[in-house]
C-alpha cells in the first residue's frame, strides 16, 4: 500500500467521524394465447434461473449496522438475495457507535482485507475511501437502475471519475423530533420560527427538563449539529468568515450558558445517551436522524412526533445517506455485484424501508402509497422535502481532516475554554490549511 493510504487510515483511526428498474406492466394474455405464453414462459423461468444464479453456493459477507439494529429484517433481506441468487449472505454486525465503527472498518480496508466484501458506509466515509482507493466501482450495478435515485445524490457521493461506486440504501434527514406530552401540559404550540423555537425552548427548560437536546461529543456527532445549527443561520460551514456562520456557533453557545435550555451532558453525550434522555422525557426537542423513531417504537407517534423545521434565517436541516460499497480486496468480487444488483433492486430497496431508520435510495419506493401506508415516517421525507428543508453535508476528500479540525475548535469554545473571536479564527486556518486555500 502507498504511503499516501498508510498516512490517510492512520488520520482515520484517530479522527472517528461520526456519521431495480421496475419495467411497465404487459396486458394480461387471453384464451389460446394465454396458455401458449405461460407454457413459455414457465420454460423461459426454467432456462433463466440457471443462467440468472451463476454464483449459486457463493458466500459474500456484508459488514452492516443493519444487522445489529434489526436482525429479523435483515434475516429476510437474506433470504431473498438467497432466492434470488442462490448466493448466501453472511451479515456480519458491525457497531452501532459510529467512532467504534470507522476504527474497525479502517484497519481493515488498510491493511488490505478481504473479510469483508460490500461494507455499509455514511457518505463521509464512502468519500474517503473512494479517495484512498478502498473501493471497487460498481458502475455496472448502477447504470441499470441510476434513474430511479436520486440526481444529486449519485453525482456528489456515489460517482468519482464517471463511475459508480455506491448502492445509496437511504435518504436520512436530521428531523425536529418534539415530546407531545410536554409541549401540551406546558400549554405550547409547535415553533414556526426562532422566536417560538427559543420560547419554547425556555419554557420547557424546569424540573430537570430541558428544552433542546443535544448530542455535542467529538466524533461526529458535534460535526452534524453543528453544521445543521449554520444551515438555520444561513452560513457556510466551510467559511467561519462568514457572519451567520458566526451567529450559529453563538447560539449553540447560549443554548449553554445564556437561555441554558440544553444540558451541559450534550457535550459529552453520544447519539445512544442523546436518544435515551429524549425516550425517557427529559429533552423537550432534539434534532436527530430518522433512525429514532425506529429506536422509540411504539412510543413514536403516541408521545413524540416530527415536526416542520422552524424557520430561523432558513429552514434548512441536513439530508445525508447509508450505502453499500464493495471492497477492492474482495475475493468475491462478481458474485458480490449479484448481491448490490438486489440491493439496488426495488424489491431490495423495499426491504431495506423496513429497518428502523426507515428511509430508501430509490425515489420510486419512497414515493410508492403502499410503502408509505406500510411505514408511515417515510411522508415526512416527502414534507421536508417539499418544503425545501434538506441541504446535503459539505463533501471534500478531506472530509475527516476538516470534521476533527472543526470539532475540535468548536468543543473548545462550547466548553468555555475559549472565545468565540479565538474559536473562528482558529477554525477558519485550520479549513483553510485542510483545503489549500
Amino acid at each position: 500500500m502507498g504511503k499516501r493510504n498508510w498516512f490517510l487510515c492512520s488520520s482515520l483511526i484517530t479522527v472517528f467521524m461520526l456519521a431495480g428498474c421496475n419495467g411497465g406492466a404487459q396486458p394480461a394474455p387471453t384464451g389460446q394465447n394465454a396458455a401458449s405464453n405461460t407454457q413459455t414462459t414457465k420454460k423461459e423461468e426454467t432456462k433463466t434461473t440457471a443462467s440468472d444464479k451463476p454464483f449459486k453456493g457463493h458466500e459474500v459477507s456484508v459488514y452492516t449496522s443493519l444487522k445489529t439494529r434489526d436482525a429479523k429484517t435483515w434475516g429476510e433481506l437474506e433470504k431473498a438475495v438467497e432466492e434470488k441468487t442462490g448466493i448466501k449472505v453472511k451479515g456480519i454486525e458491525a457497531p452501532q457507535n459510529y467512532p467504534d465503527l470507522v476504527s474497525k472498518v479502517t484497519v481493515s480496508l488498510s491493511s488490505g482485507g478481504s473479510n469483508y466484501d460490500i461494507i455499509y458506509l455514511d457518505e463521509l466515509l464512502t468519500t474517503t475511501f473512494k479517495s484512498a482507493g478502498f473501493l471497487e466501482p460498481i458502475s455496472d450495478v448502477m447504470e441499470p437502475v441510476k434513474q430511479n435515485f436520486s440526481e444529486s445524490v449519485l453525482k456528489s457521493i456515489s460517482m468519482s471519475d464517471g463511475k459508480y461506486y455506491t448502492v445509496p440504501i437511504t435518504t436520512e434527514g436530521m428531523y425536529l423530533f418534539v415530546n407531545k406530552k410536554l409541549f401540551a401540559d406546558a400549554g405550547l404550540k409547535y415553533p414556526t420560527n426562532k422566536e417560538e423555537f427559543l420560547d419554547a425552548a425556555r419554557k420547557l427548560t424546569k424540573d430537570g427538563v430541558y428544552g433542546y437536546g443535544g448530542s455535542w461529543s467529538k466524533g461526529g456527532q458535534l460535526f452534524n449539529d453543528a453544521i445543521r445549527w449554520t444551515y438555520a443561520f444561513g452560513g457556510d460551514y466551510l467559511n467561519w468568515d462568514d457572519p451567520n456562520t458566526k451567529a450559529a456557533f453563538q447560539q449553540m453557545h447560549d443554548f449553554l450558558y445564556k437561555d441554558k435550555v440544553t444540558a451541559a451532558a450534550a457535550l459529552g453525550d453520544t447519539y445512544d445517551q442523546m436518544n435515551q434522555k429524549m425516550i425517557d422525557g427529559k429533552y423537550g426537542m432534539v434534532y436527530q436522524w430518522a433512525y429514532l423513531s425506529g429506536v422509540m417504537k411504539d412510543k413514536f407517534g403516541k408521545d413524540f412526533e416530527v415536526i416542520p423545521v422552524p424557520k430561523f434565517n432558513t429552514n434548512q436541516t441536513l439530508v445525508a445517506g447509508w450505502h453499500m460499497t464493495l471492497n477492492k480486496n474482495s475475493k468475491q468480487k462478481d458474485a458480490a455485484k449479484e448481491v448490490l444488483k438486489f440491493m439496488a433492486s426495488r424489491d431490495g430497496q423495499k426491504i431495506f424501508v423496513k429497518f428502523p431508520q426507515q428511509t430508501a435510495g430509490d425515489q420510486t419506493v419512497i414515493k410508492d402509497p403502499k410503502v408509505i401506508e406500510e411505514v408511515p415516517f417515510i411522508k415526512y421525507i416527502g414534507q421536508y422535502s417539499e418544503a425545501g428543508s434538506f441541504k446535503t453535508r459539505p463533501m471534500d476528500k478531506n472530509i475527516n481532516k476538516l470534521q476533527d479540525a472543526t470539532e475540535s475548535a468548536l468543543q473548545s469554545y462550547l466548553s468555555d475554554q475559549i472565545t468565540l473571536e479565538e474559536c473562528m479564527a482558529r477554525g477558519q486556518k485550520a479549513i483553510k490549511e485542510i483545503l489549500g486555500k
